[in-house]
């Protein structure tokens, strides 16, 4: 396959089946969610543990499979997905222990075993994004790059205060891992904001 095919998966999956799908997922889980304020505490887990971890787990699943269709084609996603992988798998391990601290061991602490799990997972989708650009690294000017960077940038500012004032008074650690949530998250995004703008250019990837 081309590098500049702009498939990511084999041409037998119907990408607007798949679409209506996750759309559909999406809206039924909101849907679902709404019934929280009629429910207890233990009536909702029924809704709330498959959702943070069933979900999740589909997730792994999913980009797993993907990971060795894509091995098999040699295609350039394979390292991207193989990280995505990675990251999902981080995600339900987080989950799964947070949900152990809600609803069985009966503890609330931060940070917590999860934090580990889940900041971890952002070098993974950060890289997974850069090499999702490949295809169109090279169109990509510096004036593109500073727009992303500063856009980034502020959101990171709001965040960072609204965290730090969050955490007055508290352990430098704990304060740090607050903080660390909303720098990765505004690294994530440059990636993130330069796909959206080229989604529409010739080559580019649409994951």
């Amino acid at each position: 396959m081309s590098n500049n095919h702009v498939s990511i998966t084999p041409p037998s999956i119907n990408y607007k089946r798949i679409l209506i799908i996750l759309i559909t997922t999406l809206v039924a889980i909101t849907l679902i969610y709404q019934t929280r304020p009629f429910l207890d505490d233990g009536q909702f887990a029924w809704i709330s543990v498959p959702t943070f971890t069933v979900l999740p787990g589909i997730l792994v699943i999913y980009s797993a499979i993907l990971t060795v269709k894509l091995f098999k084609q040699k295609h350039y996603q394979t390292k991207a997905f193989f990280l995505f992988t990675i990251a999902s798998v981080f995600w339900v391990i987080a989950e799964v222990i947070w949900l152990l601290y809600d609803h069985i061991w009966e503890g609330d602490p931060f940070p917590s075993e999860a934090d580990i799990f889940y900041l971890g997972a952002y070098p993974f989708l950060t890289a997974f994004l850069f090499i999702s650009l490949r295809p169109i690294l090279k169109s990509v000017s510096r004036n593109v790059w500073l727009f992303a960077i500063g856009l980034s940038f502020s959101f990171l500012i709001p965040s960072i205060l609204a965290a730090y004032d969050d955490m007055y008074g508290e352990e430098a650690f704990a304060t740090s891992i607050v903080l660390a949530y909303p720098i990765l998250s505004a690294v994530l995004v440059v990636p993130g904001i330069i796909g959206v703008m080229f989604l529409s250019k010739k080559g580019a990837n649409l994951s």
